[in-house]
């Protein structure tokens, strides 16, 4: 399905555009999440990160002006698996270990 189809079905309330756009991008913005983390991150991770990435392309799928829709996704996918990286570096930079904190 190309870009201009699926901007004009998700003019209207249709869950197959969706479906579309998700399966026909899917295994492309999965390939840059995992290019962006370079492998250190879990299957369900990277699938939830996807999940998310099109989330918010729908959510904003209105707003995008005419252009190459892959590029798009590409960049969100690119910019939640950053998001994702740096969140885990904030979580293990805060985690204390147990035994440097005296537990048990």
């Amino acid at each position: 399905m190309k870009d201009k189809h699926i901007k004009r079905f998700s003019a209207s309330p249709h869950d197959e555009s969706y479906r579309q756009l998700f399966w026909q991008y899917h295994a492309y913005a999965l390939a840059v999440v995992y290019r962006t983390l370079g492998g250190r991150v879990s299957s369900k991770d990277a699938e939830d990160c996807v999940v998310d990435v099109f989330a918010d392309v729908i959510m904003h799928l209105d707003t995008c002006t005419a252009g190459d829709m892959q590029a798009y996704i590409g960049a969100a996918a690119r910019n939640k698996a950053l998001n994702l990286k740096r969140a885990r570096a904030a979580a293990e930079f805060y985690t204390v270990p147990e035994e440097a904190a005296g537990c048990c």
